[in-house]
């Protein structure tokens, strides 16, 4: 459903190029097997090979929280899970992760406008999962891609996301590659929150500008 509705708006706005984070990566990349056309610029997709990250012990302990709608255990379980976040906190008992987490959520203010509250984030977490574990093991079948694809990674990011950029750039050896350095998963994210956006920008920018035609002399 997701890559459908994607389509429809690339269909519906003329759009050339599809960006794609994390578990969006894997949807770009869906995207891309089925329109080679568009540029596929994919910023660490969150695809499992290799044995790079533990996905069932962690789906284990996560798919019974959601089904119980325990939300702050289940984020904590995603983020613990994924690795995301300060290492520290892997540290900290879960019981006081919990506790946080569940007063952050009743606590949330005023929403800027544009913007979402942490409880309606909180409920697309489950969706990203199951992004992510449908698609595990299958990073072969984006050899298959053929338009243009780009693939940004952050220094500082976890294995498995690290890994994952680098085995699709042996898998697509003509593909342009950048890293971020200085900056982790977060990198696309606002100067505020801890992201690299202009380097971000710069990186694409300088992957998809055609090259100048040589002057005749």
């Amino acid at each position: 459903m997701e890559v459908s509705d994607i389509r429809t708006v690339v269909a519906a706005t003329g759009a050339t190029t599809v960006l794609g984070i994390s578990s969006g990566g894997i949807l770009a990349a869906e995207v891309g097997l089925r329109d080679p056309g568009l540029a596929i610029v994919l910023f660490e997709p969150a695809l499992v090979a290799d044995g790079s990250l533990d996905l069932d012990a962690f789906l284990r302990r996560f798919e019974p929280e959601v089904a119980r709608g325990d939300v702050p255990a289940y984020l904590v379980t995603a983020l613990l899970g994924t690795q995301m976040g300060p290492g520290f906190l892997r540290f900290f008992p879960r019981r006081m992760l919990e506790s946080t987490t569940r007063k952050m959520i009743a606590k949330e203010g005023a929403i800027p406008v544009g913007g979402a509250a942490m409880s309606e984030l909180a409920r697309a977490v489950p969706y990203d999962m199951r992004i992510v574990a449908e698609r595990a093991d299958r990073i072969d079948d984006y050899r298959a891609l053929r338009g243009t694809v780009v693939l940004l990674g952050a220094a500082k990011s976890p294995g498995y996301l690290r890994h994952a950029v680098d085995r699709l750039h042996r898998l697509l050896p003509d593909a342009a590659t950048a890293t971020i350095d200085g900056a982790g998963h977060s990198a696309t994210q606002n100067a505020a929150d801890g992201g690299k956006p202009q380097q971000v920008a710069a990186a694409l920018r300088a992957a998809l500008t055609p090259p100048r035609a040589a002057a005749h002399s």
